[in-house]
């Protein structure tokens, strides 16, 4: 189980300081939330011998006499090996979030998605392969998108070579949304961005405490969300507003390199290139990220004491 509460506190930025002459209250984003979750796991062999992760999550969102947004999310992960090569897998879940506004005449409104994800799952000492699909409810629409992957080792060569053809879709709550953009304006509905990604990659053992890997891939979406300044005749600008983008194609590239010294060191360093086309309802890929870099640190100073870091 875990429990959250957390107050975050921004001031909208973007108007004429020469013509507005506003306070710190007036510019004030105040994002709070309160966030419960339970959850269940074997941790040893049942039965049944299924492995199970079921939870249930609360979570109530609210911004400074805006916006409320209670969600309510509930998600059962299961899997069991059915021989030494065969493994099945599924995993289901249903969010459902109701949003009201504290103010003004928009209209409550709810945002509802289910997935149901089945998948079977060969491995061998050459590859291991992934065979699924991703059954998706999004609110009222229906979508089959495919879950493949697998890995391919070769004994003669120092990698493992990596394939995908995999889906998922993004929720695009207002609690969601302000954590890319706090400075985010009301906004009057939702619609959630589907993701489907092809890749390919390899992952090379360097050395017995380096391990690198590198992936190339397409990422094409459906209903992408831009944030733009709000630039409206009679705005006052200090807020972003939503630009949807129906379909777009991310051409991602992405590096990483951990160096291990088992039980007592583990470094990281990972980077990200995006590169969005196809946009026609939007001039450029708006508050989007060109290059992300990540690194992190785990010391296991003594058998009671950890020392992390992490940069992003």
């Amino acid at each position: 189980g875990s429990l959250a509460v957390s107050q975050s506190n921004f001031h909208l930025y973007g108007y004429d300081h020469n013509i507005y002459k506003y306070s710190k209250q007036d510019v004030l984003q105040q994002l709070n939330e309160f966030d419960l979750k339970l959850g269940i796991r074997n941790t040893g062999e049942n039965v049944f011998k299924i492995n199970y992760d079921p939870s249930i999550r609360f979570n109530y969102f609210t911004t400074k006499d805006q916006v409320s947004e209670l969600g309510f999310n509930i998600s059962v992960d299961a899997d069991r090996r059915i021989n030494n090569f065969f493994k099945l897998k599924a995993s289901a879940f249903f969010d459902a979030t109701s949003v009201s506004f504290k103010k003004g005449l928009q209209n409550s409104f709810s945002n509802n998605i289910s997935q149901f994800s089945p998948s079977l799952v060969y491995e061998t000492s050459v590859y291991k392969i992934n065979g699924g699909v991703n059954a998706i409810w999004n609110n009222g629409d229906v979508v089959c998108l495919p879950n493949l992957y697998g890995e391919l080792y070769l004994n003669n060569f120092p990698f493992i070579f990596q394939a995908g053809f995999v889906s998922k879709i993004n929720k695009n709550t207002y609690k969601n949304l302000t954590s890319v953009n706090p400075y985010l304006s009301v906004i009057n509905a939702q619609i959630n961005t589907l993701e489907t990604e092809y890749y390919g990659g390899i992952i090379s053992n360097i050395s017995k405490r380096i391990v690198a890997s590198a992936k190339a891939g397409v990422v094409a979406y459906k209903n992408y969300q831009f944030f733009i300044n709000d630039t409206a005749t009679g705005s006052d600008g200090k807020s972003f507003l939503l630009s949807n983008e129906e379909k777009i194609n991310n051409f991602r590239l992405q590096g990483d390199i951990t160096y291990t010294i088992p039980g007592k060191l583990m470094a990281n360093g990972a980077i990200t290139f995006n590169g969005f086309t196809g946009m026609k309802t939007n001039q450029k890929a708006w508050h989007t990220l060109p290059m992300e870099g990540r690194a992190s640190v785990r010391w296991n100073f003594n058998k009671k004491l950890l020392i992390k870091s992490e940069l992003y």
